[in-house]
């Protein structure tokens, strides 16, 4: 009787463990698609940042 209690607790410790592992994999999956989509939109609207940041530095540079 004691022994499968404790048996149960050990495996509901190790099946806690695994579920610790996957949820850090899921995590860092969705870090990972985060940083694609955000690099993939900055490389697409690189050119109108690029104008806009110009435009600062012109109106920056005029002002002093």
């Amino acid at each position: 009787m004691f022994s499968a209690t404790l048996n149960k607790f050990h495996a509901r410790g190790l099946i806690g463990k695994r579920q610790k592992g996957v949820t850090m994999i899921e995590y860092a999956l969705i870090a990972g698609f985060i940083s694609v989509a955000v690099i993939g939109s900055l490389v697409l609207i690189k050119g109108d940042l690029i104008l806009i940041w110009t435009a600062i530095s012109g109106a920056l540079g005029s002002a002093t």
